[in-house]
């Protein structure tokens, strides 16, 4: 027994690492452009609702109280719809620079 294994299953170990790198490389990336859409998102969220509620009824203000909250930067429950808004207004500032 010269070789514990073969070279053809040593290359198709390599590309399946390979495989599995690329995978994963996507994955992050993924996870990555999502947060900074959604992050973008609650910019814009933030802006516009601390900015159009009156100042003397900020308590009738859902939105006021929505972004005024301390956990809004780490509540994700309308992430999808932030994301959302961030590449829509991505897109029509591509649209009107262009």
């Amino acid at each position: 027994m010269d070789e514990l294994y073969s070279h053809e299953s040593i290359n198709y170990f390599h590309y399946i690492v390979d495989k599995l790198k690329i995978i994963l490389g996507a994955i992050v990336e993924l996870a990555f452009i999502y947060s900074f859409f959604t992050y973008i998102g609650k910019i814009i969220v933030y802006i516009y609702c601390y900015g159009t509620c009156e100042h003397s009824e900020k308590n009738k203000c859902a939105c006021y109280n929505y972004v005024t909250n301390r956990s809004y930067w780490i509540d994700f429950r309308y992430s999808v719809l932030e994301a959302l808004l961030a590449i829509l207004f991505y897109n029509i500032f591509n649209k009107i620079c262009n």
